[in-house]
């Protein structure tokens, strides 16, 4: 298992999209947010995620194809 940490900004586009759902339950990582500001046309999420490494590599293109900036805080 690999943990991250990971900080999501989101577009006026993306912020309603149930974006930390879909990366559980579609993509199958565990994921806890540690701190969040969210408003009507911008976000950011400040994300733990577990899961194997193809997974979140997996994880991680998939949001930047959705228009997400994701920055990799840390990693084991």
């Amino acid at each position: 298992m690999t943990e991250a940490r990971w900080h999501l900004t989101y577009s006026q586009e993306t912020v309603a999209e149930p974006i930390v759902w879909a990366l559980g339950h579609e993509l199958g990582l565990v994921t806890n947010i540690r701190r969040a500001d969210v408003r009507d046309h911008i976000a950011w999420v400040i994300l733990d995620v577990r899961g194997e490494r193809e997974q979140l590599e997996t994880a991680r293109a998939w949001l930047e194809d959705r228009g997400l900036h994701v920055s990799v805080l840390t990693e084991d």
